[in-house]
């Protein structure tokens, strides 16, 4: 199974933490469109020798970073994700500070190849993932003089992974993975865990903008719903990344 695509990252901030519970989030909001996402897993590495050789070895995951890069990253985004700050009584102004950035819910999907061995077909399955709480920092801004031709210059930021105990076992869980046969599975899945979607429901009104998910199909609203109704399939306009 081979990595061949990387699309669709959200992010949300958490709204409660209690230990033996699932986490909840804020409505989250979709980030621009994804370069690369690269995960490393911080292991414990304590073996337990015996008779000269290891007999036993704990490793378990203990924390990771999530080092992205995006082709862009709005003041919203910014302020969402990174923690700045608008400035009062001013317009496009914003403030970076001591304070600490907030903990959000990440996730993406993969997009991956398959091969079939024994007849030979290959299939596209979408590998999403959510890791359950992440603080991100901007730590390096770079820029460079424009010599001859466009030297593209994209945002990068860093994540620390931090596990959660969020039901009964008493593991800290870092990460949840699903796999879908189809685009919008994975897409949907994304915006659940995100709170920025749930099936949709004809006693609410919706904003331009908004997510719904109607038979397993994510969909955004392209038409304002300002008074609750059954569904129309004019006002909503299907969720792709392509």
């Amino acid at each position: 199974m081979a990595a061949v695509g990387l699309r669709f990252f959200v992010a949300a901030q958490i709204d409660t933490e209690t230990r033996g519970a699932p986490i909840t989030y804020k409505k989250g909001m979709r980030l621009g469109p994804a370069r690369a996402a690269n995960v490393t897993f911080e292991r414990n590495g304590d073996p337990l020798y015996g008779d000269d050789v290891i007999q036993d070895n704990d490793n378990g995951i203990t924390g990771g970073t999530i080092d992205t890069e995006s082709t862009q990253m709005t003041s919203a985004e910014r302020v969402y994700i990174l923690g700045e700050e608008a400035v009062t009584g001013a317009d496009n102004e914003f403030d970076g500070s001591d304070a600490a950035s907030p903990y959000v819910g990440n996730g993406y999907f993969r997009v991956l190849r398959e091969k079939d061995l024994s007849t030979g077909v290959v299939s596209t399955i979408y590998e999403a993932w959510w890791f359950h709480k992440v603080q991100f920092s901007e730590n390096n801004i770079n820029a460079a003089t424009r010599e001859g031709r466009i030297a593209w210059q994209t945002p990068q930021i860093n994540g620390r992974m931090m596990g959660v105990y969020i039901d009964a076992s008493g593991k800290a869980r870092f990460f949840r993975r699903a796999t879908f046969n189809a685009e919008g599975g994975a897409i949907a899945w994304l915006l659940g865990k995100a709170n920025m979607a749930a099936a949709y429901d004809a006693t609410k009104t919706y904003a331009l903008g908004d997510y719904c998910i109607k038979e397993g199909v994510p969909y955004i609203c392209i038409s304002a719903i300002e008074t609750a109704e059954a569904w129309t399939a004019a006002h909503w306009a299907a969720v792709t990344t392509m």
